[in-house]
Formats: structure tokens, C-alpha cells, sequence
């Protein structure tokens, strides 16, 4: 991204915080959103006013990272805000409707990539020849995935693997690194390690709700 201070991107911690505060904004709310209702387009819902202040701190986040062409989270920070908002608010109607305009929307996009951001164009021709095009960084998808190649199953070793060797291993593509470090039994530790994460997040919230 554009902002890089020492090494760290201060967007990360936005990040967190920004789930950390609407852990807070909403846990708060929690009654009032799930009593207190408006009708909007046929739709029950919510009123505006408790929801503003999340939805502010989420637009700012949005632009934020917009202006500074880290696209990437977006979507994930989209999804993180509607299982929230929904484990808060029980609102699944609404939360579907959302979901269900989003993915057409979706398709849309993938019927039209000319109408995709230039770098998402970009991402997408090398994903379709990963080793023949000719596109600015085109070979860090290659050597991505010789990378992986390399580590097989059981990897090369902790620390054997040169951070360096494949392209962006120490940021965008650091799961390269790791696969060719740790091979695939390392990877999908690391996935299910994630799982357990989200698994314990949608038990929570689940039971609190």
C-alpha cells in the first residue's frame, strides 16, 4: 500500500480495531437493535440512528483503504460486518437480501471483466497464464507457485526456504513461502488453525446471541 512506516503498515491495525469496535458499538446496542424497528423498503429493520455510527467508522475504513489501493480486505471486512451485525441484530432477512444483491452483482462483474479496476484486470491475465504473460510483475505468480512446488509435502525445513526466492514471500504472497517452508501438511495446518479460529467466532456469537 502507500502507507509503509518502518516496515509495518498501520492499515493492519485499522484492521483490528475496527472489528474490535464493532464488537463494542454493537454488543452495546444489542437490545435496541433487535427491538427497536423502522420499515424500509418493505423491509423491517433497524433504525438508521443505531446504526450509524458503525456504519460511518465502516465507510471511512472503506475509503480509507480505497484511496490507498489496498482492495484486498474489502470484501472480507464486508463479510465481517454482516455476520456481526446479524449475530447482534438477528436481522436474517435483511442480512439475505444484502447477500443475495451482492452476489448478483457479482456475477454481473464476472460477465464483464472489462468492466474490473485495471489491477484486477491485470491479477486476472496472470491467473489465466501464470507462466507466458508478458504483464507488469507477471512472474511473482510463477515463481509463487514454483515455490510451493518446491516445498512438496514436507517442505524444505523452518528456515531453509530464502524469504527473498519467491516474489512478494514477505508480504501479498507469503503463503508461498510457508508452503515451500513447511510443504502442504505446514499449509493446511495453518488453514485448519484458521477454522478453528472462525469456527470459534461463529460459536460465540452464536451462543450469545
Amino acid at each position: 500500500t502507500r502507507i509503509n512506516l518502518w516496515g509495518t503498515q498501520p492499515l493492519e491495525l485499522a484492521k483490528l480495531a475496527f472489528v474490535g469496535f464493532l464488537a463494542v458499538e454493537l454488543g452495546l446496542r444489542v437490545d435496541a437493535l433487535r427491538d427497536h424497528r423502522a420499515r424500509w423498503f418493505g423491509l423491517i429493520v433497524p433504525r438508521i440512528q443505531l446504526m450509524a455510527p458503525a456504519l460511518a467508522v465502516c465507510v471511512c475504513l472503506l475509503v480509507g483503504l480505497v484511496a490507498v489501493r489496498d482492495l484486498g480486505p474489502i470484501l472480507v471486512l464486508i463479510v465481517v460486518f454482516l455476520a456481526m451485525y446479524l449475530a447482534a441484530s438477528r436481522a436474517t432477512l435483511e442480512v439475505g437480501v444484502v447477500v443475495a444483491v451482492g452476489c448478483g452483482v457479482a456475477l454481473v462483474l464476472l460477465a464483464h471483466p472489462e468492466w474490473w479496476p485495471k489491477g484486477a484486470q491485470l491479477r486476472a491475465a496472470m491467473r489465466a497464464e501464470p507462466f507466458l504473460n508478458a504483464t507488469e510483475r507477471g512472474d511473482q505468480l510463477a515463481r509463487g507457485l514454483w515455490a510451493m512446488a518446491a516445498g512438496g509435502w514436507t517442505g524444505q525445513g523452518a528456515c531453509n526456504a530464502y524469504l527473498r526466492d519467491a516474489a512478494a514471500g514477505h508480504t501479498d504472497l507469503v503463503l508461498t513461502h510457508l508452503a515451500e517452508s513447511l510443504g502442504l501438511r505446514g499449509v493446511l495446518a495453518w488453514l485448519f488453525a484458521l477454522l478453528a479460529v472462525v469456527l470459534q467466532g461463529i460459536w460465540i456469537g452464536a451462543t450469545n446471541r
